[in-house]
């Protein structure tokens, strides 16, 4: 591969994270289970579509500039962004919930 705008999703984050199982999906893009390569934690990879967002793209903006500003215990703490010309690439704290249901 000659730039990283050609590669796949895998190949770009090759050496900082392991891509698993895709946790959501929605209109623009997808949230994947990653986990960090040197560290071991667990995150939630928002991978955006770019083309699908069109006109929409300051949304993206906004929604990382609020991220990084943010600190509170109920909120995904973003770690990381990415941007490539046809993605972007959020990483953020994954939550895992379980949930017991009593009869």
């Amino acid at each position: 591969m000659t730039s990283k705008e050609s590669m796949s999703d895998a190949e770009f984050l090759n050496g900082r994270y392991y891509i698993q199982s895709e946790l959501g999906c929605g209109g623009f893009g997808k949230v994947k289970l990653g986990t960090h390569l040197l560290t071991g934690e667990q995150v939630a990879i928002k991978i955006i579509d770019k083309k699908a967002i069109g006109n929409d793209f300051f949304r993206v903006r906004i929604e990382i500039d609020v991220l990084k500003t943010l600190s509170h215990q109920n909120i995904c703490r973003m770690y990381e962004y990415y941007e490539t010309e046809h993605k972007c690439y959020i990483i953020m704290e994954v939550m895992i919930f379980v949930f017991f249901f009593f009869k």
